[in-house]
């Protein structure tokens, strides 16, 4: 875990490249990225905190927080916004739509949830030449392969009441889901390519 940690940290690009296109999972390494800056954006204050005059103290900052989070939910949670949904536990997928859906529905609309069995019914294929490597990681697994044609709309913005239960840890245990899912499938494949790769080189 803790090699797969420096890496995600430290350098990711490599190995979400690799899980898009050799394991298609980029969301998950999408997502951990993600999460992990948001986390790192947070007031010291915030962090782990639902201290409602902290609340009122950083208004403003909270929402905006809010919203960057709401965006990570439609990107790579919502049944109903992600083109590639991670793969969460019934339970930690509702944790997050209790806090979350409700306020995805009023800014992006009452669309029809996506069929897991066809994610790629609203995907346009396009070369790797030709898609924006920024819009590409924003998207995990369309990272140098697909463009969606339905993308979460990032200039609008939530300015109702913040859900109580709402704070720097509301993300915790899809990240470590996720982080896990990646340490069992995707970095032992992506390990072996990388020395096999070497092997290669040398031989």
């Amino acid at each position: 875990m803790g090699a797969l940690e420096c890496m995600l940290e430290r350098n990711p690009e490599p190995l979400q490249q690799f899980s898009a296109l050799h394991d298609f999972s980029g969301e998950n390494i999408a997502f951990l990225r993600a999460v992990a800056e948001w986390k790192s954006s947070l007031p010291a204050s915030f962090r782990g905190s639902n201290n409602q005059e902290d609340y009122s103290a950083i208004q403003e900052l909270i929402h905006e927080r809010f919203n960057r989070a709401l965006r990570i939910y439609a990107t790579f949670v919502s049944t109903r916004d992600a083109e590639f949904q991670v793969n969460l536990s019934s339970h930690n997928l509702k944790r997050l739509e209790d806090i979350f859906e409700a306020s995805a529905r009023t800014l992006y609309g009452d669309k029809r949830p996506v069929d897991p069995a066809l994610p790629f019914e609203s995907i346009n294929m396009t070369s790797v030449a030709n898609v924006n490597s920024s819009a590409a990681s924003t998207h995990g697994s369309e990272d140098g392969i697909f463009a969606t044609s339905r993308e979460v709309n990032s200039s609008a913005l939530w300015w109702g009441d913040i859900p109580k239960h709402f704070d720097g840890s509301i993300f915790d245990d899809a990240e470590a889901s996720i982080k896990y899912l990646v340490l069992t499938n995707t970095w032992p494949k992506f390990v072996k390519a990388k020395r096999n790769s070497l092997e290669s080189i040398y031989n």
